[in-house]
């Protein structure tokens, strides 16, 4: 049986190899390479993780960013796609990798026994989680705590002059720089 299984294996292996010979020679694999190189080197000028070619053709495999990341086969079982979504871009992050496409996203939470629900709408409620959840270009996600320089807060919505409920004199909004008076304490001043 593991003779035949090993026949099996250098047989496919072969006709890979040969596919990926043939792709090598056409035109649009030169074209890639300098798109990809290129991609890479402003990917790095700008701080963010390099795109690897794996994850542009959407294949789960060694040359993915999240491969290194073991995921538990039950480690998602019953949790909520956007908790379960965050918790492995969470072990990317401690590893070392900011972000991840969403297919790796999706196929990571499977293969933690997850079930992702409606893909769409698990998209939706990663861009939508904005406290916690940076979108990276067209369909790419990390969490903001791992990019330092990206602050983000909760709050209520931001005062503006007028808005500010009687009685709140000394109120701020969370737009002033420091050591600067608002447009309320001056008025309170003039109270006292």
């Amino acid at each position: 049986m593991t003779e035949s299984l090993v026949t099996a294996t250098e047989e496919v292996r072969k006709r890979a190899t040969d596919l990926v010979q043939s792709i090598m020679q056409d035109e649009k694999m030169d074209e890639l390479k300098k798109l990809i190189s290129g991609l890479n080197t402003l990917e790095d000028l700008c701080g963010q993780p390099k795109t690897a070619l794996a994850s542009l053709f959407g294949f789960w495999d060694q040359g993915s960013p999240g491969a290194g990341v073991k995921i538990d086969p039950a480690e998602f079982w019953s949790k909520d796609p956007l908790e379960a979504a965050k918790e492995y871009l969470r072990r990317l992050g401690r590893a070392g990798i900011k972000s991840a496409t969403f297919p790796e996203i999706i196929a990571a939470i499977r293969s933690g026994g997850g079930d992702p629900g409606n893909e769409d709408r698990l998209r939706l409620s990663l861009s939508r989680s904005t406290y916690e959840v940076a979108k990276i270009g067209e369909d790419r996600y990390g969490l903001i705590e791992f990019f330092e320089y990206v602050k983000r807060e909760r709050g209520g919505r931001k005062k503006r002059n007028g808005d500010a409920a009687e009685g709140s004199a000394t109120a701020t909004s969370a737009e002033e720089p420091e050591g600067q008076a608002s447009v309320a304490e001056p008025e309170a001043a003039s109270k006292e």
